[in-house]
C-alpha cells in the first residue's frame, strides 16, 4: 500500500496508514481492521468530528478476497476488490455478492451508490412510521 497510492497520486492524501509489520499482525486478522477503526476515530476526534466511525460506515478496498473483503466484512465494514489485473473470476464474485471496481473511479461510483441506496432506505422506513 506504501508503493501503491503514490502511484496513483493520492499518497499525500492519506491521514495514516496500518502495517501489518507494526501491529504485529496481518489480515484477515480483526487486529488489523480494529486498529484501522481506532485511528480513523482519533483522527476525526482530533478534527472536530468525534464518534462519526462505526465499522458499518467504513468502506475497505482491497485486492484479496480472503484477506480483504472477508476479514473486512467479517468485522462489519463493507468491502470492495479492486481488480486492475483481471485476476478474479467476476461471475464467481457475483455470486458471492462482492463488488468488484477497475479503479478509483469506480470506488466513487460504488460510494455513490452505497449512500443513495442509504437514503431510499431512510425514505422508505420514514413512509411506513407514517
Amino acid at each position: 500500500a506504501d508503493g501503491v497510492l503514490p502511484m496513483f497520486g493520492i499518497g499525500d492524501e492519506v491521514d495514516f496508514m496500518i502495517f501489518s509489520k507494526l501491529i504485529g499482525s496481518e489480515k484477515p486478522d480483526p487486529v488489523m481492521f480494529e486498529e484501522a477503526l481506532t485511528r480513523a476515530r482519533r483522527f476525526l476526534e482530533a478534527h472536530g468530528q468525534p464518534k462519526l466511525v462505526d465499522s458499518k460506515n467504513v468502506l475497505h478496498i482491497g485486492n484479496s478476497y480472503n484477506k480483504d473483503y472477508l476479514g473486512a466484512t467479517g468485522i462489519g465494514f463493507h468491502s470492495v476488490l479492486m481488480d486492475r489485473y483481471n485476476d478474479f473470476d467476476l461471475e464467481t464474485m457475483k455470486a458471492k455478492g462482492v463488488p468488484i471496481v477497475k479503479d478509483f473511479f469506480d470506488v466513487v461510483e460504488h460510494i455513490t451508490k452505497m449512500e443513495h441506496s442509504r437514503i431510499e432506505l431512510q425514505l422508505r422506513l420514514q413512509d411506513q412510521a407514517r
